[in-house]
């Protein structure tokens, strides 16, 4: 819900050179010029007894001549040269969000206060030199670094601290930002900030009084130009071939706003077809055997950053991807996501029995076996084999699996499986697009994994059928094993040429 605090008025400086009005925002979103707030004041030449927010006000409103928005939801509006305003005069503030007419403030000052504020240089301003703007400096995870100074002096009878605000909302700062001076005292105040690549930061400095309450005094804006286009470095960090299809890892696994990774599998070729994408991992299929020469770049707006390595294949079968059930593609990995998969489905069907199915309390000891048997091969698996594209591959296929088996056993006095088995379908929807848009997999590659889940599944249910649970939805046991056979039947007639 919008809501928006008035927290403070102050007039700057016995002249009333400016006035600072602070204040707090949640809930309110900019508008398509990207504004937020509009803050007004308004002054009348003599003090209004009485005077209430609701009545009409016959003065003079004015709007900000500067307003600054931290990633806290604290604001400050700054009015320079308020015209008709005096110090010790009543003042009316009006402030109200961009994209919500119902959210507004107003609050009456009867006497405006006014403080003394310090001054804020540029280095530059200090000395006949001509200090050159901070240059920033692109870091290895391709963010940039930039240095702020700024020289202060407190010319007021108070003790002062300056804060300097990031202006960014993901800026971060590494070193130094606040700075405390004394009566009469004078130095810098200087932060070390992190920005994203590219980023336009405005940060900001705002003057607060020792216990860290504004002051009052208007925020200063550091002028700093857009950080430069950083790409990070990167390294490939591991290359698993199996016959003719590569998977390639490489470090950062994931990029920054505004940069992705450019993959050419075959870089000496001038007619390679080079792949995009935003996570560091590719697979890649290869139609013959041969050297190959594998660049990896990244590339952040005007820069670039790549790897390369050099790899052999010495034998590629003629489909383009490994299957699950082809032995010549077997490995401990493959061998291991299968009788994860199994197993999974086999426990979750005993316990779904002996909760639901007449007699199912005989298979305690063998669901228990059987979930003992699942978290052991979780465990190997995460040690392992592990990758980014498995895991997303095996995510939606034990919750698919899982959830078939609760379709097919929600008959048996559990209609909680019923919709249990309907969300672990959905989420297994989800995860399914997400393999698909992160790992790009081939035609024949879904195929095979959408044959794996539902054979097993066809597999679970049709046996049970006969052995363990005869009150079982026969119907959907029939259509998945229907399922199952066409994407067979796909897989024979389709895929070789793929």
């Amino acid at each position: 819900m919008c809501d928006i605090q008035i927290i403070q008025v102050i007039g700057n400086n016995p002249d009333l050179s400016s006035i600072t009005v602070y204040g707090t925002i949640e809930d309110c979103f900019a508008n398509v010029e990207g504004q937020r707030l509009h803050v007004q004041v308004g002054c009348t030449p003599e003090t209004i007894i009485g005077f209430n927010p609701q009545d009409e006000f016959l003065g003079t409103f004015v709007d900000a001549d500067e307003l600054f928005i931290d990633l806290d939801g604290n604001w400050y509006a700054v009015f320079n040269n308020p015209e008709i305003c005096r110090c010790g005069r009543q003042i009316v503030v009006k402030v109200s969000c961009e994209t919500n007419e119902d959210c507004v403030a107003t609050l009456v000052v009867d006497s405006l206060p006014c403080v003394e504020c310090p001054d804020i240089f540029n280095l530059s301003d200090v000395g006949d030199d001509v200090v050159p703007s901070p240059v920033p400096t692109c870091n290895p995870d391709g963010t940039a670094t930039v240095t702020l100074t700024r020289q202060v002096e407190n010319d007021t009878s108070m003790a002062v601290l300056f804060q300097i605000i990031p202006g960014h909302p993901d800026g971060v700062i590494e070193a130094g930002g606040t700075a405390a001076f004394s009566p009469g005292e004078s130095g810098s105040v200087s932060a070390t900030i992190r920005y994203p690549t590219l980023s336009t930061p405005q940060p900001y400095i705002v003057i607060l009084d020792t216990a860290g309450e504004p002051l009052g005094c208007p925020p200063v804006p550091i002028e700093v130009a857009q950080m430069p286009s950083c790409c990070p470095d990167i390294e490939i960090n591991s290359i698993e071939i199996r016959e003719c299809l590569v998977i390639v890892k490489i470090e950062p696994t994931s990029l920054p706003e505004g940069c992705t990774f450019i993959w050419d599998f075959d870089a000496d070729n001038p007619d390679s077809q080079q792949e995009y994408g935003d996570i560091g991992q590719r697979n890649h299929t290869y139609a013959q055997p041969g050297d190959y020469r594998i660049v990896v770049r990244v590339s952040c707006g005007e820069c670039l950053n790549e790897a390369e390595t050099e790899i052999e294949i010495r034998a590629c079968q003629s489909d383009d991807d490994c299957s699950w059930w082809d032995p010549r593609c077997w490995d401990w990995c493959a061998i291991l996501r299968v009788m994860l998969i199994v197993s999974m489905a086999a426990a979750s069907f005993l316990w779904f029995v002996v909760a639901c199915a007449p007699g199912g309390a005989a298979l305690v000891k063998v669901a228990i076996a059987a979930s003992a048997a699942a978290v052991v091969l979780v465990g190997v698996w995460w040690a392992l084999c592990g990758d980014q594209c498995d895991w997303l591959l095996i995510s939606w296929q034990v919750p698919l699996i899982i959830g078939i088996v609760a379709l097919f056993l929600a008959p048996c006095s559990c209609t909680w499986l019923l919709w249990a088995g309907l969300g672990l379908v959905l989420l297994a929807m989800v995860d399914f697009f997400l393999w698909l848009d992160k790992c790009e997999p081939s035609r024949c590659k879904i195929v095979q994994e959408l044959l794996f889940v539902f054979a097993t599944g066809a597999v679970t249910a049709l046996t049970s059928v006969a052995n363990y649970a005869p009150c079982g939805n026969d119907t959907l046991a029939d259509w998945v094993a229907y399922t199952a056979a066409a994407l067979a039947a796909i897989e024979v007639i389709g895929c070789g040429e793929d």
